[in-house]
C-alpha cells in the first residue's frame, strides 16, 4: 500500500510565524463584532483544551470532509468586555460577523491558505471551563461553514479568534493514504495526525478505593489501516490489537497494566510477569476520554486495595512507561518509551505544557488539572 505522508511534527513548526502576536499585543479592535477584549489585563489568557481538539476534530477517512463534533473546552474565556459589559457568546444572530469565537482553517503546506471559517457559541461562560458549540444557523441565507474538504495531505492549523483577536493556534496534519489495489472501491484515506502521536497522558485524581491519588495512562496512537470492508464499498473503521504496557524506575519495572503466569525465569520474585490484552483501535480518531489505564505494583500484590500504583508510591526522580504493541494492521510491531520525573510529588509536563515555562498562550498546551502530558521523545 502506497502512502502519501506529509508529517510535519509540533516541534518543527514554526509557530512564530502564525502566532508572533504576544499577549500585550493582543488588543486590536473588530469593526465586525464592534467589541474588544483585554486580554492581558486577565490572570491567564484564554487558551483552548488540547484533549478537547483531540477527541472532537472529525476527518471523514473516506470523503476528506473536516468537521468539529460535540463540544469543544475553551479555558479562561472572558466574562466582560473591555468596557465591562457582559459578553454576549450566545448570540442569536444569523450572521457569522456578530460572533465572537471564529475558527480559521489554515492551509499550512499552501501558502497560509485560509481554507474555511467556523463559528461556536457557549450557552454560559464559567471561569474557567466553557463548553463552546458549532454554530450551524438557519434559513436560506444561511452563511455558517460548519464543515469543509480537506483532502490535500499536508500541515493545518486551526485559528480562534475572539472578537478579531487572536487567541489560540492548533496545528494538525492531513494524512492520505492511497490503496495499491486497481480493484479497490476506495481510492484513499484521508486522517488526522501531528505531534501528538509522539505524547501520552497521565490522570492523576483522587482514589475512589481509598486514601492517595491514582494514576492512569492514555497512549496516543493514531490507527490508519486501510481496509474495505467485505462486499461493500467503504471502509472497515474498526480494528484490534495488542499492548503492554510497564512503568519503570531506573529500568526496574514497578507497574503494569495487567499479568500473566510466568513461564520463564521468575524474574519480578514471583510467578506473574507483565502481559499483553487487547485494546480496540479506530480510524481517524483518538478518543481520549476512554482507555485510561491504572498501574498493578510489580511484584504482583494479592491484598485488595493495594494492588495499584498510587502517585503517593512515586518518590521524587526519574520514570518510563514502556508501551509495546503489536498486531496492529498499519506498520510493525513497535516499542515506545515515555519519560517524565517527578518533583516534590508532582508529575513535571512538558514545557510546552506547563505556563511557569512557556509564555506564549497561543501555542500553550491545555490540558486542565488532572491531566499531565508526558512525551517519547
Amino acid at each position: 500500500m502506497k502512502k502519501l505522508i506529509l508529517l510535519f511534527f509540533l516541534s518543527s513548526i514554526p509557530f512564530q510565524a502564525s502566532a508572533q502576536l504576544g499577549l500585550k499585543k493582543l488588543k486590536s479592535r473588530s469593526p465586525k463584532a464592534g467589541v474588544e477584549f483585554d486580554l492581558g489585563s486577565q490572570r491567564f489568557a484564554p487558551v483552548m483544551e488540547f484533549q478537547s481538539l483531540l477527541s472532537n476534530l472529525n476527518l471523514d477517512p473516506q470523503t476528506g470532509v473536516f468537521t468539529t463534533v460535540g463540544l469543544l473546552n475553551a479555558y479562561f474565556l472572558p466574562a466582560e468586555d473591555k468596557d465591562g459589559n457582559l459578553a454576549d457568546y450566545n448570540s442569536n444572530a444569523n450572521d457569522p460577523d456578530q460572533m465572537l469565537i471564529r475558527a480559521d482553517i489554515i492551509n499550512m503546506s499552501g501558502g497560509a491558505e485560509k481554507v474555511a471559517s467556523f463559528h461556536y457559541m457557549a450557552q454560559k461562560v464559567n471561569r474557567v471551563i466553557t463548553p463552546i458549540e458549532l454554530k450551524s444557523g438557519y434559513g436560506s441565507k444561511n452563511r455558517f461553514v460548519t464543515k469543509t474538504e480537506l483532502k490535500s495531505p499536508g500541515a493545518y492549523e486551526m485559528r480562534f479568534y475572539l472578537a478579531g483577536q487572536h487567541f489560540y493556534t492548533y496545528p494538525f496534519e492531513v494524512i492520505k493514504t492511497e490503496s495499491d489495489d486497481p480493484y479497490s472501491p476506495v481510492e484513499a484515506m484521508y486522517t488526522l495526525g501531528g505531534s501528538w502521536e509522539d505524547l501520552a497522558l497521565l490522570q492523576v485524581n483522587s482514589n475512589d478505593k481509598g486514601p492517595g491519588h491514582r494514576l492512569n495512562f492514555q497512549p496516543l496512537l493514531a490507527y490508519r489501516g486501510f481496509h474495505v470492508r467485505s462486499g461493500r464499498e467503504d471502509l472497515q473503521l474498526n480494528g484490534e490489537a495488542q499492548r503492554k504496557v510497564v512503568l519503570k524506575r531506573r529500568e526496574k519495572a514497578i507497574g503494569t497494566f495487567r499479568f500473566e503466569e510466568s513461564k520463564g525465569d521468575d524474574i519480578f520474585g514471583d510467578k506473574y510477569v507483565p502481559a499483553f490484552d487487547d485494546f480496540s483501535l479506530r480510524v481517524g480518531r483518538e478518543d481520549v476520554t476512554s482507555g485510561l489505564l491504572p498501574f498493578q505494583k510489580v511484584p504482583r500484590v494479592e491484598t485488595a486495595g493495594e494492588r495499584e500504583v498510587l502517585m503517593e508510591d512515586l518518590t521524587d526522580g526519574d520514570y518510563s512507561i514502556e508501551l509495546s504493541v503489536k498486531g496492529m494492521s498499519d506498520r510493525p510491531d513497535f516499542t515506545k518509551v515515555y519519560h517524565f520525573s517527578v518533583s516534590n510529588g508532582k508529575v513535571r509536563p512538558l514545557a510546552r505544557a506547563d505556563r511557569s515555562r512557556h509564555n506564549d498562550p497561543l501555542t500553550l498546551i491545555e490540558t486542565g488539572r488532572d491531566l499531565v502530558i508526558i512525551s517519547s521523545k
